[in-house]
């Protein structure tokens, strides 16, 4: 005999709608919130090791620029996954807002300082997700699954 489950995702599912009545069940809503958490605990990460005093190795050499590419490309990744009802202009315009909001803080943090070359990397970054992104969705995506049987 199974043990009991509060909720069968199979048996219960939930209709969510948003702007296009898009059809979830709980799994989708429940993965939804899931990288809604990862993508602010990603924020969090990447404001406090880009604002702290303390000197490291890391952040003093040139993977400093590897490091908020990399990081920015996983913040556009979270941030389209988890909430699609924002354009893709206003993903970037606030990405970049925050870019720009952690070049300014370091202005004012002793040994550290504002860098162009910073926010040009963190752009990069962002534009070569919103280019994975498009690519996915474009050749890798299944689009219509209603000719499948199982």
């Amino acid at each position: 005999m199974r043990g009991f489950l509060l909720f069968d995702f199979r048996v219960f599912p939930l209709l969510f709608y948003k702007k296009w009545k898009l059809i979830y069940d709980f799994k989708d809503l429940y993965l939804n919130k899931l990288f809604q958490i990862s993508f602010f605990i990603g924020l969090i990460v990447v404001e406090y090791f880009t604002t702290r005093t303390l000197n490291t190795y890391i952040v003093e050499s040139m993977w400093n620029i590897l490091i908020l590419f990399v990081s920015f490309f996983a913040l556009y990744i979270l941030l389209n996954v988890s909430f699609k009802i924002f354009t893709t202009l206003g993903k970037v315009s606030m990405l970049l807002v925050f870019a720009l909001q952690i070049e300014i803080v370091q202005h004012f943090i002793p040994n550290r300082y504002f860098s162009l070359l910073d926010i040009l990397a963190e752009g990069i970054g962002i534009l070569v997700a919103i280019g994975v992104i498009n690519f996915y969705d474009k050749y890798i995506k299944v689009k219509d699954t209603s000719y499948i049987r199982l």
